[in-house]
């Protein structure tokens, strides 16, 4: 398709979300993904070497994903924005 496109990923299982991820980085013409994965890449992948996925700008680990950081409760929003 010439114009921008949008991928809708829905029950995406453990990679294949990973797929949706790469197909989001590397085509330009797809300017929004929407992805809901069932489940997570398995914990084979805290392993040494970790890999590290980026979706746009943003990047990490299975770490991140399996251990993600605690909030600080003292920066909580509280209330409407």
């Amino acid at each position: 398709a010439a114009g921008p496109a949008v991928v809708l990923a829905v029950h995406l299982c453990g990679t294949l979300s990973l797929r949706a991820v790469q197909l989001f980085n590397t085509a330009p013409q797809v300017q929004l993904l929407l992805l809901k994965p069932c489940c997570l890449p398995g914990k084979s992948f805290l392993r040494p070497p970790m890999a590290i996925w980026t979706l746009g700008p943003h990047s990490f680990t299975a770490r991140d994903v399996y251990f993600p950081p605690k909030e600080d409760p003292s920066k909580a929003v509280i209330g409407g924005g």
